[in-house]
Order: C-alpha cells, then sequence, then structure tokens
C-alpha cells in the first residue's frame, strides 16, 4: 500500500508492493484465491485498501496493525535481545 519512495526505508521480504494511489487499477495483481496481508507506513492506509478490495469481492484479507512503524519495531527489538 506504500509509494515507491517509500520502500527504500525497508518491507516485508516477499512482498507484492501496489500503492494505495493505484489500487483500484491494479486488482489483477492481487490474488482472491488467496489470505492478502496489507501493510503500509502506518496502518491508516491499509484500512482503506481493506474497505476497496472488500467491495472488489476480496475475503481474506489481514491489516497489519501499526504498519511497518509496528513491523520494524518488533524486527529490531527481537535482534536487540
Amino acid at each position: 500500500m506504500r509509494e515507491a519512495h517509500e520502500l527504500r526505508s525497508g518491507h516485508v521480504p516477499g512482498a507484492v508492493n501496489v500503492p494505495l494511489s493505484r489500487l483500484s487499477r491494479e486488482l489483477h495483481r492481487i490474488p482472491k484465491d488467496r489470505e492478502v496481508a496489507l501493510i503500509c507506513r502506518s496502518g491508516h492506509r491499509s484500512v482503506q485498501a481493506a474497505r476497496i478490495l472488500k467491495k472488489a469481492g476480496y475475503a481474506r484479507l489481514w491489516n497489519v496493525r501499526g504498519g511497518m512503524i509496528a513491523w520494524n519495531r518488533r524486527l529490531h527489538s527481537k535482534r536487540s535481545r
């Protein structure tokens, strides 16, 4: 759900990025028959994306609460243990 310039600050390994600004035009890149995890910087855009995808018929959606901020915080806390 993040814009291309945001990916430089990190991303989830193996993730396919579809920016929220292009989501409606790129639905074909997101499989309807699989679970889809949505992540943005802080969690707000991924909530918007989930609404768009639900309207388009997607059912198996997961919003990563807290976005990349929370993801990175948790990743760094595990490394420092």
